[in-house]
């Protein structure tokens, strides 16, 4: 399809204008539209060129481009930049089509997919009516999604294609990018060209394969799917980080660090810790303090106290004695379970896992708290060892709840505290 919307000659039709007669070129690999026109535009036509817009070719071919944003236009040309362009004619979102299947071509070359190998061919997500089906081809992995109560728009089958790459993520370590899509749709087989997301283009994943806490001879898709769809509700932020983590080298790495110490604390009270006391106990402990407040602090009118909002604040203050200190919940995480506690095995052995903690608090308040920079893991090797060492904390804790089996962590984790100084 990219070399037969190169470039032409046809009609535009943009929401409410179309226009005749225009010359039309693209570079797909920038997602560039440039449009020139044989009439000078009018104003309503220069303030409708945008959004979804479809060209008609004189070779009988009709081109749909979504997300259209103008860059450029005056009165005879445009330049526009797309995010996806298929071949048809659609007039509603590309994420509405009605579909009954979706294609993928996923590789990761040069790391070696185990997907392919490991995976069960032929898959079902029962709380999507969902069918998936893995071949491994000369391109990489074939990855097809099908329905088998009826079409479903475009975005319920990616969305489910793009969960099962995230907790692949996860057990695997980096993401595989895409070769191509396709949908069909009134069984017609429709190629989507996309911008992607950076993480899907070749070239982007890290080659850290070895990596790998599952087999995928381990993960069952329709058993944990609902699992994660929990997991990623309850905690929104955990796969983002952990992307940026994985696939971004620009970041300062004391705020990667920050940011994986904030997502273990949230993720370990959204989905691990209880209140410590029965919420009766604590209410009669606030109406105690508002009474003692109240009627035994005696405040000069004029002194410009509001008792009030000191009522309020002590209060809050004293909501916070049914959870636990942040450390409590650091503490909690890495030793929730066997998998979890051998990757501070090495601090325990010699004793220095106090130190770690503190120096996790630290770091924390020092972003949290825009406190003094003080007593906190030493930029370089130290830094280094520890960002991945949360970072293999929150996989642990995610592969651990969605019950899939762990393997190689005492490997990795020996390969960590052995890392050295080129």
């Amino acid at each position: 399809m990219c070399e037969m919307i190169s470039s032409g000659k046809g009609i535009l039709i943009a929401k409410e204008v179309t226009i005749a007669s225009i010359e039309y070129e693209t570079n797909i690999d920038e997602f560039t539209l440039y449009l020139k026109f044989s009439q000078k535009l009018s104003m309503k036509e220069k303030n409708g060129i945008y959004g979804t817009i479809i060209i008609e070719s004189m070779m009988e071919k009709e081109y749909t481009f979504f997300n259209c944003v103008c860059t450029k236009i005056n009165d005879y040309e445009c330049t526009l930049i797309f995010l996806m362009v298929v071949e048809g004619k659609y007039q509603i979102e590309i994420d509405e089509i009605p579909c009954s299947s979706i294609e993928y071509v996923i590789n990761a070359e040069p790391v070696p997919m185990s997907l392919g190998a490991f995976l069960p061919k032929k898959n079902r997500i029962d709380g999507e009516n969902i069918d998936i089906e893995f071949e491994t081809n000369e391109k990489g992995i074939e990855v097809e999604l099908s329905s088998d109560n009826g079409d479903k728009p475009l975005r319920i089958f990616e969305n489910v294609f793009f969960n099962i790459l995230d907790y692949l993520f996860i057990a695997e370590g980096y993401y595989p990018y895409i070769v191509n899509e396709k949908f069909v749709t009134q069984k017609i087989k429709v190629e989507i060209l996309r911008r992607q997301q950076y993480i899907y283009v070749k070239g982007n994943s890290e080659s850290h394969w070895t990596k790998r806490l599952a087999a995928g001879r381990d993960i069952d898709l329709n058993r944990i799917y609902p699992k994660y769809l929990d997991i990623v509700e309850k905690n929104p932020l955990i796969i983002p980080v952990m992307r940026n983590v994985s696939h971004n080298n620009n970041m300062y790495a004391e705020l990667i660090l920050c940011n994986l110490i904030q997502c273990v604390e949230g993720y370990m009270r959204k989905m691990h810790i209880k209140d410590k006391y029965d919420k009766n106990i604590v209410k009669n402990v606030k109406l105690i303090i508002a009474e003692a407040l109240t009627s035994k602090c005696e405040i000069p009118s004029d002194a410009g106290v509001d008792i009030d909002q000191i009522n309020n604040s002590v209060c809050g203050c004293v909501s916070g004695i049914n959870k636990p200190s942040f450390m409590e919940c650091l503490k909690m995480a890495f030793e929730l379970n066997e998998n979890t506690k051998l990757i501070l095995l090495k601090e325990c052995r010699e004793d220095k896992i106090n130190k770690f903690y503190n120096k996790s608090k630290n770091i924390r308040n020092q972003f949290s708290h825009m406190i003094k920079k003080e007593d906190v893991f030493c930029e370089g090797l130290e830094l280094s060892k520890v960002i991945k060492k949360y970072e293999l904390l929150l996989r642990v804790l995610v592969l651990s709840d969605l019950g899939i089996k762990i393997c190689g962590l005492k490997e990795l984790v020996n390969e960590i505290d052995n890392l050295e100084v080129f």
